[in-house]
């Protein structure tokens, strides 16, 4: 169940950023390059952030109480299709341990010139304070959600 309440706190953040990610995923979409791969990539990652940006995440109120309901057995339907579905949008490009945006960095790297090489890792730098700024403020919102529903991560 803590999976459910992830994802809806991470579509919460999701929100007021909407047409901001619509926009980003129709720019990258049409974007090309001679490695085949790095191409498939881009419009996998595209395609997953136009699905982000426009889905509606199961209710965690609503779930948490037909969990309850089956004895906690089972989840309901539409939370099992949705993260299914949501799976299926992050292996499109292939298997792999290693997110979209850091195989697509890794393949983007024979582009860059010194200087954007040091543009891309103040860049990077900045990606980590912010990301570890935000992840602690998400494991607080999902501890507060999580307290609030009664329900304890498994």
């Amino acid at each position: 169940m803590a999976g459910v309440i992830d994802v809806d706190v991470w579509f919460a953040n999701v929100a007021p950023v909407r047409l901001e990610t619509l926009q980003f995923a129709r720019r990258i979409s049409s974007l090309r390059w001679h490695d085949r791969k790095l191409t498939l990539l881009v419009r996998a990652l595209a395609a997953r952030e136009r699905w982000v940006a426009s889905a509606a995440p199961p209710g965690v109120c609503g779930a948490l109480a037909a969990w309850r309901g089956s004895a906690y057995t089972s989840l309901p339907a539409t939370v099992g299709a949705f993260l299914a579905r949501l799976e299926a949008l992050e292996e499109a490009a292939g298997p792999s341990e290693v997110s979209f945006e850091a195989r697509i960095e890794r393949r983007l790297r024979r582009y860059e010139d010194p200087g954007e090489r040091r543009l891309a890792g103040e860049v990077e730098r900045l990606e980590r304070t912010v990301g570890t700024r935000l992840s602690a403020a998400f494991v607080a919102a999902q501890r507060k959600l999580e307290v609030a529903l009664g329900a304890s991560p498994l």
